[in-house]
Formats: structure tokens, sequence, C-alpha cells
């Protein structure tokens, strides 16, 4: 059972990295962006909090990234939500069995979600195009993948990089807890 203080802990350093990550994300300099594209931190902090602390640090990063992102960006609260929610959920099982918290993990991770994420994103995108009363421009998946999908993946993997040292060196919980965290799951490891 955790005390008063480590859960006060747990609370206040999450809230700092969520409304640091968002303030981030929404005011990124038109000058840092790659063909338009600037990185998706709070995807990016959800992903890494649900694979290094597990499923509720996950769930609750995500929902609470979710509430702000489709606060800010002036649409109907859910669809952020609902989409870091299920991103959350999916990191905290992906991978936990075969690989050891480590960053080239946490790169692989990171490429499959966005992928994914992107993807469907993508395909809503067409179908909502396809309606007999729009006009519909002519899109390729290769030209999108290209010119879209690659680059948000490849800016999304290094957006890890600062994330992942931050909350593994200055994390919600101490360091000696996450080390005593990571003993079951590399013993798991080596068992496979």
């Amino acid at each position: 059972m955790r005390s008063k203080r480590e859960i006060l802990r747990i609370i206040f350093v999450y809230i700092f990295y969520i409304i640091l990550v968002t303030w981030v994300q929404f005011m990124w300099p038109d000058m840092g962006m790659v063909k338009m594209i600037k990185p998706d931190l709070q995807l990016v902090l959800t992903l890494i909090s649900a694979y290094l602390f597990g499923f509720r640090d996950g769930v609750v990063v995500g929902i609470c990234c979710g509430i702000l992102r489709d606060c800010i960006s002036a649409r109907y609260l859910g669809t952020g939500l609902l989409l870091l929610f299920l991103c959350g959920v999916f990191a905290s099982f992906f991978m936990r069995k075969r690989f050891t918290n480590n960053l080239v993990t946490i790169f692989l991770l990171t490429f499959v979600i966005t992928l994914i994420v992107e993807t469907v994103i993508f395909i809503i995108q067409i179908a909502i195009l396809r309606r007999p009363d729009l006009v519909a421009w002519s899109i390729s998946i290769i030209d999108i993948f290209a010119a879209r999908i690659l680059p948000q993946i490849l800016i999304n993997i290094v957006a890890t990089i600062p994330i992942y040292l931050l909350l593994r060196n200055f994390g919600p919980y101490p360091r000696r807890q996450q080390k005593e965290a990571m003993k079951p799951q590399q013993i798991e490891d080596v068992m496979l």
C-alpha cells in the first residue's frame, strides 16, 4: 500500500508532464515542423508511461492527454480521448513478455502504434471523403505513407528519447521501485 506522500508524488509528476507535453505540442513552432508535421508528444508520453509503469498509469495518462487534446483542438469530446486511451491500453500489454524496458523496445513500440494510429486516421478520412455529396481528390496510399505517415513515425521516434529519459530518471516512482518492478519481468524474459 502506498503512502499519501507517494500518491501525491505520482499525481503531481504526471500532472506536470501532461501539462508540459501538451503545452510543447500545441505551441510547437512552425519552423520546427518537418513537412508541416510536428511530433505527437501526448501519444509518446502515453505509450512510454503505459509501457514502463503499466496499465493503470497508461490509461490515466491517455485519458488526461485525450481530454486536453479534445478541448484544445476544439473537437468533439471523445475522439482524442478514445484514441489515447486505446493506445495506453495497447502499449501496456504490447511486447511486455518478450522484451525488457529499454529504448530500442520503446522505439519499436512507438513505430508500431504510430503506424496503426496514422493508418486508422487515414482510413477514416478516406471514408469521410467517399460521401456522395463531397468532391474527392485522388489520394494514393503510397503518397500518404511517404508524405504523412513515415515522417510522423520518424518524428515520434525522435521525440521518444527525451520523454523516455525524463520518465526513466525523473518519473513518478522512485528509482528503487522501478528497479524492483523490473526484476520479475527480467526473470520472465530469461525463462522464455
